[in-house]
C-alpha cells in the first residue's frame, strides 16, 4: 500500500490549536505543489529549448503568439499554452492590453547564451530516463537493492555526461585541484591520478588536458562507459589518459598505483 492509499489517523477533537495544524498542513501543501510545478517547468524549459521556442523570442521585443508561431513549426495552440505557462512562471513579460510576450534580457543571458539552457536540458533527458526506470528504481529501493549505473537507460547516461559538461567546466576543475595541497605542482610534474567512477570521462579528460605531463587514470566497472571515454580520447588526442574497466575495489590496475584519487 502507498503513502497516498494508507488511512490517516483518526483526527483528535479540534482543540486550541487545531488551526495552527490546519495552517501548517496548508503551508507543506504548498511546497509539495511549488516543487510539483518546479518538476514540471524543467521539461517546459527544455520544450522551449528544443523547439526553438526561447530563440525565437530572444532579442525580439514583444510578440503576440501568431508571431512566435510563425517563427516555429509547434502548432499556435501549443505555442500560446506554452507562453502562457511561462509568463505564469516569471519567465516572461506579459502585457495583457496587447496580448504580447517579452523575453527579458536577464533570462535570454541564461537560458539562450549561457549554460541555463544546456543545463536544464540535459536535466530534462535525465528526468525522462528516471521516469521511464522509476518502477524498477522504486522496487530496488523498497527492498533494500542497489540499482547500478548499468541498469540505467542510455539517455540517462548521456544526460548526466551532458549536465556535467555544463556543471563542470575546465575552469572548475582546475580551480578545485589547485586547492589541494600540493596535487597541481605533482601532477604538473608528471604525477598520476586516477579518476574512480570515471562515467563518459569528462572531467578525467579535462584533467589530461591541464596538466599534459601527468598519467590520468579513468576506471570505471561499467564497460559501455569505458568504451565511450576511450572513443572521446582518441577523439580529443589525450594520449595521457587511459580507460579501464575495473570496480573501485580493483585498485591499482594494470600494474599503474596512482599518486592521488578523485
Amino acid at each position: 500500500m502507498s503513502t497516498m492509499q494508507q488511512t490517516p489517523p483518526q483526527a483528535a477533537e479540534p482543540g486550541p490549536g487545531a488551526g495552527d495544524l490546519d495552517a501548517a498542513v496548508e503551508a507543506q501543501m504548498g511546497k509539495i505543489v511549488t516543487e510539483l510545478g518546479a518538476a514540471l517547468g524543467v521539461l517546459l524549459t527544455s520544450l522551449g529549448t528544443r523547439s526553438g521556442l526561447w530563440a525565437a523570442l530572444a532579442g525580439a521585443g514583444p510578440l503576440t503568439t501568431a508571431d512566435v508561431a510563425a517563427k516555429v513549426s509547434v502548432d499556435r495552440s501549443l505555442v500560446r499554452e506554452w507562453l502562457r505557462a511561462q509568463a505564469a512562471g516569471g519567465y516572461l513579460d506579459y502585457d495583457a492590453m496587447d496580448e504580447t510576450f517579452t523575453l527579458p534580457d536577464a533570462v535570454a543571458a541564461a537560458i539562450c547564451y549561457g549554460p541555463g539552457g544546456p543545463l536544464v536540458d540535459a536535466a530534462a533527458t535525465m528526468l525522462s530516463s528516471m521516469g521511464e526506470g522509476f518502477d524498477a528504481f522504486s522496487e530496488a529501493f523498497r527492498t533494500g537493492q542497489g540499482f547500478g549505473w548499468h541498469q540505467r537507460t542510455a539517455g540517462h547516461w548521456h544526460g548526466t555526461d551532458a549536465f556535467t559538461r555544463v556543471a563542470l567546466p575546465a575552469e572548475l576543475i582546475e580551480a578545485a585541484i589547485s586547492e589541494m595541497t600540493g596535487v597541481a605542482a605533482a601532477l604538473a610534474a608528471g604525477g598520476s591520478v586516477a579518476d574512480v567512477g570515471c562515467g563518459y570521462g569528462t572531467p578525467t579528460l579535462a584533467i589530461a588536458r591541464l596538466y599534459p605531463a601527468a598519467q590520468v587514470l579513468g576506471v570505471d566497472y561499467h564497460d559501455a562507459s569505458v568504451a565511450h571515454s576511450r572513443a572521446e580520447a582518441a577523439r580529443g588526442s589525450a594520449g595521457n589518459a587511459r580507460f579501464e574497466v575495473a570496480a573501485a575495489t580493483d585498485l591499482p590496475v594494470r600494474g599503474l598505483r596512482p599518486d592521488h584519487l578523485l
